[in-house]
C-alpha cells in the first residue's frame, strides 16, 4: 500500500487536534502568562492553542479529502479532560499544561484515529502519545509550579488543522471538525 504523505507539490502541513473554544483558549493564555513570569519564554498565541492528537506533516492537496474521509470513520465519544499539571520538556524548552491522568476516551480517540489513518494509507508521526497543551516555547527552566485551579475541558470532537508559516510566525487554521 502506498503512503499518502510528503510531497513537494502544493503540500499542506496538517495535524489532528483537540481544539478548545475561545473561553478555554483564554484560560490557557492566562495560565501561560503566570508560567512565563518564572521562565521567560515565548507565549503561544491564543488562536493557536490546542492539544495535538496526531501530527501528519505534509499532505498533497488532492489527498486532503481522503484524509477527511478517514477521520469521519472515527467515533469520538464526549468526555471530560482535566488539565491539572504544568511542566517543561527540558530538551525542547516547551512549557506545557497536561492531565495528571489521561482519560481512556482520549487514548481510544488517538488509537482509533491512528488506525483509520493507517487503513487509509497515510503516514504520520508515530511517537508515543503524550497529551499536553504547549503554553510557551523557548522556556527557561523553572521550579515546580502548582496549578491553583484545574481546568475541566468537555471534549465533544476533534479537528483537522493546517499550519501556515507567515511573517508573524505559525498560524493554524481548522479546516474540518469531527464530533459526537
Amino acid at each position: 500500500m502506498s503512503q499518502k504523505h510528503i510531497s513537494t507539490n502544493q503540500s499542506h502541513w496538517l495535524f489532528f487536534a483537540l481544539w478548545p473554544g475561545a473561553e478555554l483558549q483564554q484560560q490557557f493564555v492566562n495560565i501561560a502568562r503566570g508560567v512565563n513570569e518564572q521562565c521567560n519564554g515565548i507565549q503561544v498565541p491564543l488562536q493557536n492553542i490546542h492539544l495535538t492528537l496526531v501530527f501528519i506533516g505534509a499532505v498533497e492537496q488532492k489527498a486532503i479529502a481522503q484524509l477527511i474521509d478517514a477521520a469521519k470513520t472515527v467515533r469520538c465519544e464526549a468526555f471530560s479532560l482535566r488539565l491539572d499539571r504544568i511542566g517543561v520538556f527540558r530538551n525542547s524548552k516547551i512549557a506545557w499544561l497536561a492531565p495528571e491522568k489521561t482519560p481512556p476516551e482520549l487514548t481510544a480517540l488517538v488509537n482509533d484515529l491512528r488506525h483509520a489513518l493507517r487503513r487509509a494509507g497515510f503516514a504520520f508521526d508515530n511517537k508515543p502519545f503524550v497529551p499536553h497543551i504547549t503554553l510557551l516555547r523557548k522556556a527557561g527552566l523553572f521550579a515546580e509550579i502548582t496549578l491553583n485551579l484545574a481546568i475541566d475541558w468537555r471534549v465533544n470532537g476533534f479537528a483537522l488543522v493546517q499550519s501556515h508559516s507567515g511573517k508573524n510566525g505559525l498560524q493554524y487554521e481548522v479546516i474540518n471538525r469531527f464530533g459526537v
